[in-house]
């Protein structure tokens, strides 16, 4: 059940898609081209034909305008004029000089028609457009990475030229196309307007969760998956693989160097080259009464944590059981701290974490609240 839905939108200028090979070199398509008059059906043509014809309408306008509003290098109307994904993906562009980091090509946009009331998104018919894309070695990530903070990006674009406006994502850096604009900045990628919050609210057509891992890649299922707008959360309860051995104390950093530094059933095993006493596991049979066996991913080996909850099975009203992230130790680096109920689709059930700071369960408390470190995302 979507609950305390927060949509805190400072609308403002967006600066779209910029050009170089970072956000100093942006640039603005001229304002003539985001104020192209959208194209009627007074001749009884179908929706799709309308805007069809409308997007290649913008594509001879595109291709008209001094080169210098779009771009100081390459054409990026040659991607504004393909009306098919195919044809998208088809054209060829010249290799960027003086620019080692970054490239560019053509990118196929998928939009949706979106409407928001009350804090819930309907969606009317999907369209795609092919843009011109420019990007460098930053990732943008997923979907879900972006809508839940663990990726800086600005990848929502939204067309307000529409009734309904249409929305949607890319992973590319920065698209150009006329009256596509950028959602917002990294810092808050859904300034502009209500409508760029629906890619990481409910329904949201081209949602995909992720599941990830035990270990690196391994192919074997940890339990622990994210969506867009719901954090990592543990979905099911497998027997984690990885043995003690796979983590033993290599380091000369830490509380213990082998495993009689510990008291009874703990192992000293490392973890981003700290090594401290840990209660290993495989199942949570393996665990105390109150917690649980969380798999190793990318964050350590598998560990007892305290646990309000084992499986989204055991949480109410559409919570999820989420994993609540801590540091390893002081210098940095992250492992899981607790498992306990959530809401999805809500900032920090309630609370908006600054940039600097992550969502974590308090044990004391037993709360969730923003904490310190931002390296613990989610």
């Amino acid at each position: 059940m979507l609950r305390g839905m927060r949509l805190d939108i400072l609308i403002g200028v967006l600066v779209l898609a910029g050009l170089g090979c970072g956000d100093d070199d942006a640039r603005t398509p001229s304002d003539a081209a985001s104020n192209v008059e959208d194209a009627s059906s007074e001749d009884g043509s179908p929706p799709d034909e309308v805007d069809a014809g409308r997007d290649a309408s913008l594509s001879a306008d595109a291709a008209s305008q001094d080169a210098s509003e779009l771009d100081a290098g390459p054409t990026p109307e040659r991607c504004i004029a393909a009306t098919t994904q195919a044809a998208c993906d088809a054209v060829q562009l010249p290799q960027l000089e003086n620019c080692d980091d970054c490239g560019h090509d053509c990118a196929w946009l998928q939009l949706h028609e979106v409407e928001l009331s009350e804090g819930q998104c309907s969606y009317g018919e999907a369209s795609g457009v092919c843009t011109y894309a420019r990007y460098g070695e930053e990732s943008t990530g997923d979907i879900a990475a972006v809508c839940n903070g663990e990726a800086v990006s600005s990848a929502f674009w939204i067309d307000r030229s529409t009734t309904p406006a249409r929305v949607g994502f890319n992973p590319f850096g920065f698209l150009t196309r006329p009256r596509l604009e950028r959602c917002g900045t990294g810092d808050d990628p859904f300034a502009l307007a209500a409508e760029c919050h629906c890619p990481c609210l409910p329904g949201y057509p081209d949602a995909e969760c992720t599941g990830l891992d035990q270990g690196f890649r391994s192919g074997t299922a940890s339990g622990i998956e994210y969506c867009p707008g719901v954090p990592h959360h543990r979905s099911a309860a497998p027997s984690c693989v990885d043995p003690p051995s796979s983590f033993a104390c290599e380091s000369e950093r830490g509380t213990c160097s082998e495993d009689v530094d510990c008291d009874d059933g703990l192992s000293c095993l490392e973890n981003d080259g700290f090594c401290s006493c840990t209660k290993h596991c495989a199942t949570d049979a393996d665990c105390s009464d109150g917690e649980s066996c969380v798999c190793h991913t990318h964050r350590g080996p598998s560990v007892c944590v305290p646990s309000q909850c084992s499986t989204d099975g055991d949480c109410m009203d559409g919570d999820v059981c989420a994993v609540s992230y801590g540091q390893v130790h002081s210098s940095g680096g992250c492992e899981p701290k607790a498992l306990a109920c959530r809401q999805p689709y809500v900032d920090c059930d309630g609370t908006f974490c600054a940039s600097d700071q992550h969502c974590a369960f308090d044990l004391e408390t037993d709360r969730w609240g923003c904490a310190s470190n931002d390296r613990c995302q989610p």
